[in-house]
């Protein structure tokens, strides 16, 4: 954001940076909901043509995304314990198993777990 000298109040603009960051983040957006393969699939057959679309300054950016993309999926992929995503901790579990009601089951709950 910028000011914007030609108002006599302190108006703010978005600066020229400030616009092609939010026309970059839409394609982020909008590929995003295509998916990695779909789009880089796209790039590597028709240039970006298909999918992508835009002038050459998209597809430099849908390149970029799909090497961000990918390079985020083989981190997660690299990370010890990748396999097994443990959301509550074993001991949790355990001490759910060890209460007793007579008003509440908590093996459903458990399981979910």
């Amino acid at each position: 954001m910028i000011r914007d000298e030609t108002q006599p109040a302190p108006w703010f603009r978005i600066s020229r940076e400030g616009e092609e960051f939010l026309r970059q983040k839409g394609r982020f957006d909008q590929w995003e909901k295509m998916g990695v393969a779909r789009v880089k699939s796209d790039l590597e057959s028709t240039g970006g043509m298909r999918d992508v679309g835009g002038p050459p300054e998209a597809r430099n950016w849908a390149w970029k995304w799909v090497a961000l993309k990918e390079s985020a999926i083989a981190a997660v992929e690299a990370s010890p314990g990748s396999q097994e995503l443990t959301v509550i901790s074993e001991r949790r579990i355990d001490e759910l198993r060890a209460l007793t009601s007579t008003k509440f089951g908590f093996r459903k709950l458990i399981r979910l777990c």
